[in-house]
């Protein structure tokens, strides 16, 4: 008898424990659903946002046997002279060419294409930047004469104050702490034949990523300074992505995952003045897939740590605020 009641004192224990929990885990589940809004948008994945946010270059097709000129959306120019492809045997090549053309001439364009104005961790005065590749009717890259191809390349950001210092730079993609993180070098093979604040002529260009920026002067005699950022409500970090705008400078850096053993967000400026003001934009994926974003302004301070508070948002939400935001910080 007393086993028996001991066996029904059990499951009815047992299966009011399962009900509470059942009843809890439902209740934090709609606790968290009643604090997303209705407009808030769900991604698979952390590169699908990116993605999102990313532009597609223009193509255009032409054949090279006459001298050639292209017009980009944003009004930048390319020119091309007669004879200028030659294929992997080094013969001149006279078949179809597909010309893909990218311009990334405001902060946001940078920002939302993943492209930093930053040399080897030392902040850059960026004229604008643009992607240039040409390929052959089967897809494949083609050779080109760089003494046969130039740019005229639209300026929409506020060189005004360091028009003399502007040197052509290339660019690419690296890895860095498991992240992929943007560089740019000086490239002494091209050059500008003239620039004034709103158009540069630049010559012997090389094909893939190309900028106008230069060194700022007035950066030169600061040490380095080191910040750190943190999220609100923001677990995953691996999926989160930050970016600093240096109020009245062309000039945009992108955070990244350091190290394994050091806090996301820790990062090491190469000559930013300190008590420079800035803004810090945030954007997130966070543990049920939605988008949240958000921004900080700050004063850059060393050892510093800044919170940002991420809310939920669309796609056209984010990409409006970093419109205004990299529009405002210009002026």
């Amino acid at each position: 008898m007393n086993n028996t009641l001991q066996k029904f004192t059990y499951s009815i224990f047992t299966f009011t424990f399962l009900t509470y929990c059942l009843y809890s885990c439902s209740e934090d589940d709609n606790s968290v659903q009643n604090n997303i809004p209705e407009n808030a948008v769900q991604f698979s994945s952390f590169d699908e946002i990116q993605n999102e946010l990313k532009t597609e270059p223009e193509k255009f097709i032409f054949q090279p046997n006459e001298n050639i000129e292209l017009e980009g959306g944003q009004g930048s120019k390319i020119f091309i002279y007669k004879d200028a492809f030659t294929d992997n045997d080094g013969d001149i090549y006279i078949d179809e060419v597909t010309a893909q053309f990218q311009e990334f001439l405001t902060l946001d364009m940078m920002i939302k294409n993943d492209i930093q104005t930053v040399s080897d961790n030392k902040p850059l005065v960026t004229a604008g930047s643009f992607y240039l590749n040409f390929k052959d009717i089967d897809g494949n890259n083609l050779n080109v004469d760089r003494s046969k191809l130039a740019v005229q390349l639209q300026i929409k950001t506020d060189i005004s104050n360091h028009i003399s210092e502007m040197q052509y730079f290339t660019g690419s993609f690296t890895n860095q702490n498991n992240s992929q993180i943007f560089n740019w070098v000086p490239e002494p093979n091209g050059f500008i034949e003239s620039i004034d604040s709103n158009i540069a002529y630049l010559f012997n260009i090389n094909p893939g990523f190309s900028n106008i920026d230069s060194f700022p002067q007035e950066f030169n005699n600061y040490e380095n300074v080191n910040f750190y950022v943190n999220y609100t409500d923001q677990q995953n970090i691996e999926e989160t992505e930050t970016w600093f705008i240096i109020n009245n400078y062309p000039i945009v850096y992108k955070f990244i995952y350091n190290d394994i053993v050091i806090n996301y967000g820790f990062k090491t400026f190469r000559g930013l003045p300190e008590n420079s003001n800035g803004i810090l934009i945030t954007y997130a994926r966070d543990d049920n897939g939605y988008l949240k974003f958000g921004i900080k302004n700050i004063t850059v301070s060393k050892d510093s740590n800044y919170e940002i508070e991420l809310d939920y948002g669309t796609i056209d939400e984010l990409k409006t605020l970093l419109q205004n935001l990299t529009t405002s910080t210009l002026q």
